[in-house]
């Protein structure tokens, strides 16, 4: 028997045109279970949770923060939130050992160094 993956999300929402909820029901239909969200706030990642939760059709965990988030049981993270909170979810993930898929731009135009020195971590890891 097969187990859907459990992947967690940041920046699940839609504010700034976001693609959290498209992504999550892409996800969903690749074999992964969006189990978790984290956002800007807890108030946020809870009502992310809940819109996700009806639209998916199964409960999803609301994340006070990134720390929370990978500690859930997630065994993936998809990034979708604005740009400039990227990098934090990257090293985040990386220092967790999750594989990241990562919504572009990776990382903001003046972090491009710190963005390719996590890339870099990500390889050797």
């Amino acid at each position: 028997m097969t187990y859907p993956i459990p992947v967690g999300i940041v920046g699940a929402g839609r504010s700034r045109n976001g693609l959290g909820p498209f992504l999550a029901g892409f996800l969903e239909r690749a074999g992964c279970r969006v189990t978790a969200v984290a956002g800007a706030s807890p108030d946020r990642a809870e009502r992310n949770a809940q819109e996700l939760g009806g639209r998916l059709a199964h409960p999803v965990r609301a994340c006070r923060d990134l720390d929370e988030l990978v500690a859930s049981g997630v065994a993936a993270l998809a990034v979708s939130s604005p740009v400039q909170f990227h990098l934090d979810a990257l090293r985040t993930a990386l220092a967790a050992g999750l594989p990241v898929l990562c919504e572009k731009p990776l990382v903001e135009e003046g972090r491009i160094s710190e963005g390719l020195a996590v890339i870099e971590a990500f390889r050797h890891s």
